[in-house]
């Protein structure tokens, strides 16, 4: 610093602003979860006092396995339709493969809120599109915001449309890398089309497939905006988790106990033990691709 400080200007935005929003935010949940820390309330120190009724709170069980439902329902599914998907986008002509790209990645960037619309109207039991459709084939309307059941299938659908882009766009990616001679060099050696796939792309473009495996269970285990609004009709609660609590994640009662209900000492108390389960999850994709890559 003392021959140039110019770079270090150049990082200081970055750096101060991961300090501000969330360095600091993460030191202080970790502070106040040790307190019975409510809006309008003296806070009183209560120690592990908040840990143990998390464990002890039948509805952040359910939460938790909600998420977990969730997360495995859909990142391997998002993963495998990727791959076919961005396998098949290799024979295109570069413009045609941009433009697809594009396409896919769209509902990514799109506005939430008008994507919960849509598919609130489209899984409407009475008038959904959904149910007009399945009406010419015989089959009885499906309750798919109204029963536990076609609820956590209705918030898969959603995820999975949702996120899908974004790993067919990082998937491509890989594949484009991966240099074309060896499928050529395999094909003359008799080796098939899922011989390819399985000794070639699949190990070539595995630091992609962790990457999105890790980043998908991070995203996988803060579900929130999917369920929080898809379930929000009129003459319902936010956060309220759909039927029975069916799709209540663990993100959305952390919020609902933390700021609905103001335990914000409690609420922090439960996101570490997410964040907890999320670093275990995460730390085991690395142990497992290490194994096998004999490391």
């Amino acid at each position: 610093m003392k021959k140039s400080k110019v770079p270090y200007l150049f990082i200081a935005p970055f750096f101060l602003t991961y300090i501000i929003f969330q360095l600091f935010p993460q030191a202080y949940s970790l502070w106040i979860s040790f307190f019975d820390f409510r809006f309008g309330k003296a806070s009183d120190f209560v120690g592990f006092t908040n840990f143990i009724d998390a464990f002890k709170d039948k509805i952040f069980w359910t939460s938790l396995g909600n998420t977990a439902i969730f997360w495995i329902a859909t990142l391997p599914v998002q993963l495998f339709i990727a791959f076919l998907i961005a396998t098949f986008m290799m024979n295109m002509a570069p413009r045609l493969r941009g433009l697809l790209s594009g396409v896919f990645y769209l509902p990514t960037v799109t506005n939430l809120v008008a994507v919960i619309l849509i598919f609130q109207l489209m899984f409407d039991e009475n008038f959904g599109i959904l149910n007009y459709i399945l009406g010419f084939f015989g089959v009885e309307g499906i309750p798919w915001l109204t029963a536990p059941f076609w609820a956590k299938i209705s918030t898969i659908i959603l995820i999975i449309w949702r996120g899908l882009g974004y790993y067919v766009v990082y998937t491509l990616a890989g594949l484009m890398g991966v240099d074309r001679s060896l499928y050529e060099y395999a094909r003359l050696e008799g080796a098939s089309y899922v011989q390819k796939q399985v000794y070639i792309t699949i190990p070539l473009i595995s630091p992609i497939l962790l990457f999105q495996a890790f980043s998908g269970t991070i995203a996988g285990w803060n579900i929130f905006l999917e369920p929080f609004l898809l379930f929000n009709k009129s003459g319902m609660p936010l956060g309220n988790g759909g039927p029975l609590q069916s799709c209540l994640t663990s993100a959305v009662y952390i919020y609902t106990e933390g700021f609905s209900n103001l335990k914000y000492g409690y609420g922090a108390a439960m996101s570490l033990i997410v964040a907890v389960i999320t670093t275990i999850f995460a730390v085991l994709q690395f142990k497992v691709f290490k194994a096998d890559k004999g490391v």
